[in-house]
């Protein structure tokens, strides 16, 4: 008898078959044989033997007709095949690489296990001759819903897709529940099929619940194929905590589904518009701070959806989330019902139960209105213009406060840029200290900006700082006692920050403003100071101060660790934004009041390895982003969450005295107690009260970047004679 060298019969094999199963001597000679030998006899590969499961079964591709390659992505290839077995046409898994044949029989194995209408189900796993591995799946013909969303070009047509996401989320909370973390969400991952199936495929990064991530070798720098290595996953859906490195979790394939709701609402995944579409920068930016608000890339969405992307969407994995929360608020949001995950202004509330209660309204307002029409013949006149100057006055207290919250939106912008340009200052110092060597860079001490002589060359007055500056260097000061000669290694490497520290100035200052500016142009935007970043810095814990702009008037006796921002940032990790502190670091009696937004930078083993800070001085704050330029106002404030005033506009350009040593200062409580209790409370709205005998409106917001409240005062006759 002949038998082929991987153990698998002749095509002789049957008349062989009948022989053995009829002949008594052959059944004995099977059983006193070497298993090994005999073990084709069961159609079984012999390197199956022992193993808990089977090893998958060699398949001669000559049973697939037909292929043409359908996709290609990091792990694998997909092609359209015809199973002339069974007659039908199925979809073929092969994987790229033969280092990777452990990591994707797992995912056959996981994937196998999954039984659900909207995961792939997969009919025959194996291997071709050549060693390749491969599996089929069901063939659904149609599109990814990555295709669909760039074909709407409207968001009302991307709306009708919404269907597909929560049908996407519905097999992943099915996959929860049965412990697999699927790892790589996105768009290009569910399939739309041509009768509305909606199917979630390439299960080829899913792991067990539990069981630690695994380094993978293939590593891409297409920003729409699956990154392997350190970092697992698709930039743009993959969360903060996966593009760190940090093993991943149930709450990591939430956020993939919120950002795959937030590319269907804005038409671009995030980030698109704020990094480069290259990999990496796509990943460094996840890591640096959060994407463009959907609510700003996404304005004429329902807020309902800004509310539910956002929830799904934290920059940390501390909130538990599920998919399945994700899927009810979508069902509460497509049947018209309160999300859990927002709250609700007032006059929202009224338009919703207004709308579900159209029919009984519509019938009680024609009461009304026949009411108000027989007893308005009764009624002095008036009496009919009392209650319409009531009226009015009402809509003018609506526009105030949509005013403010407005003008709150514009001075949280303000603050989220700082936040993201001081995560950014981080990742650069971390790399600084811990990378290369630089290139040697010239240093300018707090000495050498003393004598003209040895200032940098773009030293100038030609700026609305209240010193001369130089936008090009930084000034590096050491604390007095300290040696500065062993400093220096580690001051060289923090010296070339001034360039990132001058893109992320103008950056912010930019906004969304896209163009190309002249250095000129540069220059001119620095010294005016046109941004909302007035100063950015890093401090080493040996006293050293490395501040951008470059400014001759540090003092000689100046040690930043006294300072208290200096101190939180160093004791807890974490961005913290500090109380305004009075600026000490020129004048030991004081000089402006300064908003400082401060990280901790520490090593891999925990040593800290400085403070970086960016600042905003408060008098510019005041003049710009706190002032109601459209309306006449008698106080603008900032007030903290228990109701303590920050500061208000009685303070601009004034100078703050100080004693010496950068303290934040000392809130006091807000000289309005019942917006004081209010706001303490968590309450946002409009009140009226009185200030000094005289009667004036109040409206107050909650800012998000640093749950403070802004506050703005009116006198209640300009809007209008009669009061609520």
């Amino acid at each position: 008898m002949l038998r082929l060298a991987s153990g698998v019969p002749t095509i002789n094999e049957r008349p062989f078959h009948d022989h053995v199963e009829g002949c008594t001597d052959c059944q004995a000679l099977v059983r006193e044989g070497d298993d090994e030998d005999w073990r084709w006899i069961v159609r079984i590969p012999a390197d199956t033997i022992g193993d808990e499961l089977f090893s998958l079964p060699m398949v001669d591709p000559i049973v697939f007709g037909s292929p043409t390659e359908l996709a290609s992505g990091g792990m694998g290839r997909i092609t359209r095949a015809f199973d002339r077995r069974l007659g039908r046409e199925v979809a073929v898994k092969e994987m790229l690489d033969q280092g990777l044949r452990a990591r994707f029989e797992r995912e056959v194995w996981i994937t196998a296990r999954l039984q659900h209408p909207a995961i792939v189900p997969i009919y025959e796993a194996g291997t071709f001759p050549d060693g390749s591995t491969f599996y089929t799946m069901r063939l659904v013909p149609g599109r990814s819903l990555a295709d669909a969303i760039s074909e709407a070009t409207t968001l009302e047509a991307r709306l009708r897709l919404l269907p597909h996401v929560r049908a996407a989320a519905e097999a992943v909370a099915y996959a929860h529940s049965r412990g697999v973390i699927h790892r790589d969400l996105k768009p290009g991952n569910v399939l739309v099929g041509e009768f509305g199936e909606t199917v979630v495929i390439d299960w080829g990064l899913a792991k067990q619940a539990g069981d630690a991530d695994e380094d993978l070798p293939v590593r891409t720098s297409k920003p729409n194929l699956t990154r392997t290595g350190s970092v697992v996953g698709t930039p743009c859906f993959m969360s903060p905590s996966t593009a760190a490195g940090i093993p991943a979790d149930t709450t990591d394939d939430v956020y993939a589904l919120g950002a795959m709701l937030y590319n269907l609402l804005a038409g671009e995944p995030p980030y698109w518009d704020t990094a480069s579409h290259e990999s990496d920068a796509l990943v460094a930016a996840t890591v640096a701070g959060p994407p463009t608000p959907i609510a700003v890339r996404a304005p004429e969405a329902p807020e309902d959806l800004h509310a539910i992307v956002e929830h799904a969407m934290p920059r940390d994995n501390a909130a538990a989330r599920t998919a399945t929360q994700f899927i009810e608020e979508l069902a509460r949001f497509e049947t018209g019902q309160l999300l859990v995950s927002r709250s609700y202004p007032l006059r929202e509330l009224l338009v919703r139960w207004l709308r579900q209660h159209r029919l009984e309204l519509t019938f009680a307002a024609l009461a009304v209105v026949t009411a108000i029409v027989v007893g308005g013949l009764l009624l002095r006149l008036d009496r009919a213009g009392d209650e319409l100057a009531i009226r009015e006055r009402g809509g003018h207290l609506t526009h105030l406060y949509e005013d403010v919250a407005r003008q709150a939106y514009v001075i949280d912008r303000d603050l989220l840029r700082l936040e993201n340009a001081l995560e950014g200052l981080t990742t650069a110092a971390a790399w600084a200290l811990e990378g290369p060597d630089p290139s040697l860079e010239k240093i300018y001490f707090d000495s050498d900006f003393e004598a003209a002589t040895t200032r940098p060359p773009d030293f100038t007055n030609q700026t609305t700082y209240r010193w001369d500056v130089s936008v090009e260097h930084p000034v590096v000061s050491v604390a007095p006692g300290v040696p500065r000669e062993p400093l220096l290694p580690r001051i060289r490497r923090l010296v070339p920050l001034r360039h990132h520290m001058r893109d992320m100035v103008i950056a912010a200052a930019m906004r969304d403003d896209h163009r190309t500016l002249s250095p000129g142009e540069v220059t001119k935007l620095l010294l005016h100071r046109a941004g909302p970043i007035d100063y950015a810095y890093f401090d080493l814990p040996e006293g050293v101060h490395v501040m951008w702009p470059g400014i001759a008037a540090l003092r000689r006796d100046y040690d930043v660790r006294t300072a208290s921002f200096y101190q939180n940032s160093a004791r807890e990790r974490g961005r913290h934004w500090g109380a305004p502190y009075v600026d000490s670091t020129t004048d030991a009696e004081g000089d402006d009041l300064v908003l400082p937004c401060t990280k901790g930078v520490w090593s891999a083993t925990g040593q800290l390895l400085g403070v970086a800070g960016v600042e905003m001085t408060v008098t510019k704050m005041l003049d710009t982003s706190m002032r109601m330029t459209k309306r006449m106002t008698l106080r603008v404030s900032l007030v903290d969450k228990d109701g303590r005033k920050v500061i208000d506009s009685s303070v601009a350009n004034q100078k703050f005295s100080s004693n010496g040593r950068d303290e934040a200062i000392e809130f006091s409580p807000f000289d309005l107690p019942s917006v004081a209790a209010e706001i303490a409370a968590g309450h946002e709205g409009i009140s009226e009260t009185t200030r000094d005998g005289r009667p004036v409106v109040v409206a107050y917001v909650r800012l998000d970047a640093i749950n403070w409240y802004y506050v703005v005062e009116v006198e209640a006759a300009s809007l209008g004679a009669k009061q609520l």
